[in-house]
């Protein structure tokens, strides 16, 4: 099977899923034609994640309530439009990262950044990196002729 693409299709309503070598790929279906969604990361997000950011939004939009910021208020803080912060507020998955930190920073929200995804605490990366090391170490010439 060298050099063939495994192509499937599954329709749900007018969006039709593109499963090409493991990817999936939302393709509209307008007026019997496909057309590639720009946006895929609405549709490609698992449920639990997509749960997740839209509860980050709401835990951003009562954080700003509760400082008595407007939308108008809190957007120009961050250099962003309204429309911009209101989707990172609804949990709009294309918002990006830089944004929700913005937010957070104007809230007062962003000591714990630095805290996320530390290497030091990546259990399995820790794991799979001491996987690798070699069994043992053999010294080389290189090394016998740095004797002083």
């Amino acid at each position: 099977m060298t050099g063939q693409v495994k192509i499937a299709l599954l329709w749900v309503k007018n969006l039709v899923l593109l499963n090409v070598m493991g990817y999936m790929l939302p393709v509209n279906l307008i007026w019997g034609k496909y057309m590639v969604q720009k946006n895929l990361a609405k549709n490609s997000l698992p449920s639990e994640i997509s749960e997740m950011v839209v509860r980050l939004g709401e835990h951003i939009r009562i954080a700003r309530k509760r400082r008595g910021l407007t939308m108008k208020e809190m957007a120009s803080r961050m250099f962003v439009t309204r429309k911009t912060l209101s989707r990172l507020e609804n949990g709009h998955p294309g918002v990006s990262l830089s944004v929700f930190v913005l937010a957070l920073w104007v809230l007062g929200l962003h000591d714990d950044l630095q805290k996320i995804a530390l290497p030091e605490q990546d259990k399995v990366g820790i794991f799979y990196e001491h996987k690798r090391l070699p069994k043992r170490v053999r010294s080389t010439q290189a090394d016998d002729d740095l004797d002083f």
